[in-house]
């Protein structure tokens, strides 16, 4: 199966999944699953005897069986999945309320790493008619830049809530004449329009976010959403910390993290008249701003240029949980940016933190003097 149907990429990426096991989740919550997908039309069915499916449902198999094209919801729709609840088996209090729970807490951050996955709508009135579940997910590249080093400006709307992320790509080889390749993507949550002020947001502690293998694994204390082709256990609970793909992976997040900075250096820092005239970021439109599609009224604000710090993990923090793969990598991170021009002085320029003597006054409502001294030593 996974020849036949998880063709390797002339790029070498490669379909997610083995053999059809994650999807023999589906009969938790149906009988009767439902696959429209091009010329294919069929449908599985679990309540067969075993006399009316042959020997087959005996030994505990579940075969295909052809539909009419006709019996599609949506004819338009290239690929369409219908999942009717199961049949005659009404499901208990804490079903519906497990069910219910996990719909609320779909999280919309999960399309940022299904780029083909574009819409998700959930009504259901069935449950609970009371309180019925209405959900819709959707995301939206507004501002998309190819080339060596790929970014994007993703918006995900839960209902009403809009939230922006800065999103960006690494493709490497793994070996020299290997095909198979590394992804890896960082996605930044920029601060909610609810968020008036720098001050405002400062204000709001940063929780960590999950880390991806295209589906969420589970958080490892990163305050970013990373995101990579990991070679994971079956649990999907935990990365193999002595796979060699892995550790390549490990040794490609400092240079990325600094990437990431130059882009919003680049791309959604305040200019330095602004920063220098004491204005407000987040009321300043980022020069990111013209590359949206002309006629998008999109909103695009500035971000302070402290705002990649903040994601930077202090020592600790990583290797949550049973593995300690991500350990130690905080170091490194912030030695990576000790050798990186990433402090503004006050003369407007970028320097190495160590050679910064007077930062913009701007800066000293952010970092006051008092918590200078503590850390004379600077980022160690």
């Amino acid at each position: 199966v996974d020849d036949s149907t998880k063709p390797k990429m002339t790029d070498g990426r490669q379909h997610i999944g083995r053999k059809g096991i994650g999807f023999k989740s589906v009969f938790k919550a149906s009988d009767m699953p439902t696959i429209h997908s091009g010329p294919w039309h069929f449908r599985f069915d679990a309540n067969l005897t075993p006399d009316s499916a042959g020997d087959l449902k005996g030994i505990g198999l579940v075969v295909p069986h052809w539909v009419l094209p006709s019996s599609k919801l949506y004819p338009d729709w290239t690929t369409e999945i219908a999942l009717p609840f199961k049949v005659g088996k009404d499901l208990s209090s804490y079903e519906k309320a497990a069910l219910r729970r996990d719909v609320e807490n779909l999280d919309g951050a999960l399309l940022l790493n299904l780029p083909k996955l574009r819409l998700i709508e959930i009504e259901d009135g069935t449950l609970d008619p009371e309180r019925p579940i209405r959900r819709s997910l959707s995301r939206h590249d507004i501002v998309t830049v190819a080339g060596e080093a790929p970014w994007r400006i993703v918006e995900i709307r839960d209902n009403e809530e809009v939230r922006q992320w800065l999103s960006l790509d690494r493709s490497i080889t793994f070996l020299e004449n290997f095909k198979e390749q590394i992804h890896i993507t960082l996605s930044f949550p920029l601060p909610p329009r609810s968020c008036r002020t720098s001050r405002e947001w400062l204000k709001k502690d940063l929780e960590p976010l999950p880390t991806y293998c295209y589906l969420p694994l589970r958080s490892f204390g990163w305050y970013v959403a990373l995101h990579a082709n990991f070679d994971v256990t079956a649990s999907r609970h935990e990365i193999h910390s002595d796979k060699s793909w892995n550790v390549k992976i490990k040794e490609q997040l400092p240079s990325l993290f600094v990437q990431a900075f130059h882009i919003m250096k680049d791309h959604l820092f305040p200019s330095q008249k602004q920063f220098a005239e004491g204005l407000e970021p987040l009321s300043c439109t980022a020069p990111a701003a013209a590359l949206l599609s002309e006629g998008d009224s999109k909103e695009l604000r500035c971000v302070p240029p402290y705002f990649p710090f903040c994601f930077l993990p202090m020592p600790g923090a990583l290797g949550r949980g049973e593995s300690d793969f991500f350990r130690g990598l905080e170091a490194k991170l912030w030695k990576r940016f000790q050798n990186d021009r990433c402090v503004l002085a006050a003369d407007g320029t970028w320097l190495e933190p160590s050679k910064v003597l007077r930062a913009p006054s701007a800066m000293h409502k952010v970092v006051p003097e008092t918590l200078l001294k503590k850390h004379k030593g600077g980022m160690q």
